[in-house]
């Protein structure tokens, strides 16, 4: 797991605020890449800044589900919601 620190974003689903990203393949985060909010759990996407922002329909077209569904399921289940 790599943490790297990113500029200070702020979901735009639940306002919560970020300053570092975390990827359990030890990946940087560049432009493009997709993230979930450790939050409210929503699929986000970092800007040119490596600000987050809501994704793009086209680009939820392209979510890589496998990884991101995943993600969110766990964070649901530490939170209390979903089995």
């Amino acid at each position: 797991m790599k943490t790297t620190v990113t500029p200070n974003s702020i979901c735009p689903y639940c306002g919560h605020k970020f300053n570092r990203a975390s990827n359990p393949e030890g990946q940087v985060p560049t432009p493009g890449d997709y993230s979930v909010c450790i939050e409210c759990s929503e699929i986000l996407v970092f800007d040119d800044d490596l600000l987050l922002r809501k994704p793009t329909d086209k680009e939820l077209e392209d979510v890589p589900l496998d990884s991101l569904s995943k993600i969110q399921n766990l964070l649901r289940k530490a939170r209390g919601f979903g089995s």
